[in-house]
């Protein structure tokens, strides 16, 4: 029985192997005259397989006949390929799966079952990784879309931008007090989208970093456009808006720069409002709410030149206020404080012209102030700082104008001390180059309201040297210079041909800052009766106008109406004398509402506050345009009681005089 089972079940080694094993395999190699591992050799391979096919137990894989076994010997013989070859790996398995087919069932069901549980798994795996990658695909989708939304978004912003940017600034728009109107109606458009725009953000109520800081930029822009409409007191309440928002996100992320540097800068810009609209002390805070931020910015990252200039700039902010107030001396201080720090970022840049640029302009602005506290000399010196700069970036950079109109500029301010000092040939130089500069300047954009009004002044001026050095000709070249430049600006042909349809009565004024315009433009035609009645409309509705110190619009209302008043002017019809007489007392009561403002500024000024209020009045005593209702000639055609009026008002501008130039007691501030 067991001879039977492994004749049936079990494989006989091949002959190859068989003689490997046995102990005969010397001897056998021996008789054969050949060595063992050649006769190994020679059994290995075909001899093996033609053995094991006469031993196969299935009938069908053995030789047919004894002659088929021939057959084969032969071919090995003759080097030919032999029948018999190695099993199949699929017929080994056949016959493997047939022994133990018992323990194949049970492993096979084991198999199945966790082929059946791997499929299933792979299946579910690859149903979840194709849901995910739906998922990922459509979040992907939806990020992309919200991604190219964003994109379309901020492109439109900055479109919309752009065209504020262009109206809002556009000289012909913005200095052309006819086209006011104009101006305002295109500003409605980018106005109300970014109303629209921040109403959304508002909606959308994103808390993340980044949609805070677009609500923020959003607020900004409305905010910035609102106040190019006019509409101040909105204006105001967009850019807290936006301050409050920025000022969470620098609270929140104290170690972010961005967000610090922005709060700064929307401080500046509400200080900027404030002052705008006469609120000096609440300007003031919000300036030095700017310039603590940029101090720490500064001191935190010393090598980084943006903080450093922003810094500077604050500083700058501060003394130009404290300047407008009054309060020269804390303004040199501020400006000193931006001119140093300027002057080591243009050490260490002495390529970059933006540096240079914002190193001169802190030269000139403390020259200014020099100047205005009665200190010429040190004035000039600040003046001879600034110039080989600007004459460096006017020269190596012919391509931008306003390199060559600041230059024009700061020789302007040079000249003005010539001047004063009637040093009229040194001013006749340093002004013949500065309008060379300037015209530099205006030919290449005609339409800079800034260089031709610069222009004006140095050919203005330039008259005035001429007739010091008495050149009649030099002063008939001036003046033919200056009648061609006003004829030139079509701003101000636009202005002439409005003012002649508002005083036939064809046309009225819009707004007040084209009456002001309007009145400013008849003061230079001589029409000081219009000028008149123009600046006081003016003043009547918008009454704070006469609260600047600086621009003094009511004084200047007084100069026409006390011209018209005395009868010089090319009105017409001329003001008769019942006219006249209105127009003097008229000149009266604002000259009075000035010295009461003057004497109130007096009671808590400063030295340098004490100094400007005594050149004001001493202007007045000089000014040509008051002649008439000041000096003895034109008060002796008065009647008696207004010439008495008059003469008192003078006694009270020279005790004003005497008391703003004389010594204050120590303790006075």
């Amino acid at each position: 029985t067991e001879m039977i089972r492994i004749i049936r079940e079990e494989e006989p080694s091949k002959p190859s192997t068989r003689l490997s094993t046995d102990e005969s395999l010397a001897s056998s190699a021996a008789l054969r005259h050949i060595e063992p591992k050649k006769l190994m050799a020679l059994l290995r391979g075909d001899l093996d397989w033609v053995v094991m096919k006469c031993l196969e137990k299935q009938r069908d894989r053995r030789y047919e006949t004894a002659n088929g076994l021939a057959r084969d010997i032969q071919r090995y013989l003759d080097g030919d390929g032999v029948e018999a070859r190695p099993p199949s790996t699929s017929y080994r398995l056949r016959k493997f799966a047939r022994k133990y087919r018992a323990a194949l069932v049970t492993v096979g069901g084991f198999a199945l079952l966790l082929l059946t549980a791997t499929a299933i798994s792979a299946g579910l795996a690859v149903w979840a990784n194709r849901e995910r990658g739906r998922a990922v695909a459509a979040e992907s989708a939806a990020k992309e879309q919200q991604a190219r939304a964003e994109s379309r978004e901020i492109q439109a912003i900055d479109a919309v931008k752009r065209f504020g940017d262009v109206v809002a600034n556009e000289g012909e728009l913005k200095n052309s007090p006819q086209l006011e109107g104009l101006r305002k109606t295109l500003l409605k458009e980018p106005l109300a989208f970014f109303k629209d725009l921040r109403e959304r953000l508002q909606a959308d109520a994103g808390t993340t970093p980044e949609s805070l800081a677009r609500l923020a930029q959003a607020s900004f822009d409305l905010g910035f456009l609102t106040n190019q409409i006019g509409d101040k007191q909105d204006a105001l309440i967009a850019f807290q808006e936006s301050l409050a928002i920025l000022q969470k996100l620098a609270d929140a992320n104290p170690t972010d720069t961005r967000f610090q540097s922005d709060l700064a800068r929307r401080h500046n810009n509400i200080g900027n409002l404030l002052s705008e609209t006469g609120k000096p002390s609440e300007a003031l805070e919000a300036y030095e709410s700017a310039l603590a931020i940029q101090q720490k910015l500064a001191d935190a990252n010393p090598t980084v030149t943006r903080f450093q200039s922003d810094l500077a700039g604050s500083h700058n902010n501060i003394g130009l206020l404290l300047s407008e107030t009054g309060k020269s001396g804390e303004a040199l201080e501020a400006c000193e404080s931006a001119l140093a720090i300027q002057q080591k970022l243009a050490d260490a840049n002495p390529t970059d012209t933006q540096f240079q640029s914002e190193l001169a302009l802190s030269h000139n602005n403390i020259g200014i102030l020099l100047r205005q506290t009665g200190k010429p000399g040190e004035a000039l010196k600040e003046y001879e700082s600034a110039l080989p700069i600007r004459e460096r970036l006017a020269r190596e950079h012919p391509e931008s104008p306003d390199y060559a109109s600041k230059l024009g500029n700061l020789l302007y301010n040079m000249a003005m001390i010539d001047l004063a000092d009637r040093r009229f040939e040194a001013a006749r130089d340093r002004l013949q180059t500065a309008i060379v500069w300037q015209k530099k300047a205006l030919a290449a954009n005609p339409r800079n309201p800034k260089y031709r009004q610069f222009l004006t002044n140095h050919l203005t001026n330039l008259i005035a040297a001429a007739r010091g050095l008495d050149d009649a000709e030099g002063v008939a070249d001036a003046d033919r210079e200056l009648a061609e430049l006003r004829d030139s600006d079509p701003a101000m042909v636009a202005l002439d041909a409005r003012l002649a349809a508002i005083i036939k009565g064809d046309q009225q004024p819009g707004y007040n800052t084209e009456r002001l315009a309007l009145a400013q433009r008849a003061y230079e035609k001589s029409l000081h009766a219009t000028a008149a009645r123009l600046f006081a409309e003016a003043l009547a509705a918008d009454p704070k106008l006469a609260d600047d110190r600086q621009v003094q619009i009511r004084y200047n209302a007084a100069c026409v109406a006390s011209l018209a008043g005395c009868g010089k002017g090319k009105d017409d019809p001329a003001p008769d004398d019942g006219a006249k007489t209105v127009l003097r007392q008229q000149a009266l009561d604002w000259l009075k509402a000035e010295l009461t403002a003057w004497t109130t500024l007096l009671a808590s000024a400063d030295k340098q506050q004490r100094a400007v209020i005594a050149t004001t009045l001493q202007h007045w005593k000089v000014d040509s345009d008051l002649g008439g209702i000041r000096d003895a000639e034109g008060l002796e055609t008065l009647p008696e009681a207004e010439r008495e009026s008059w003469k008192a008002l003078w006694t009270q501008v020279d005790e004003l005089l005497a008391k703003a130039t004389e010594q204050p007691d120590k303790d006075q501030p």
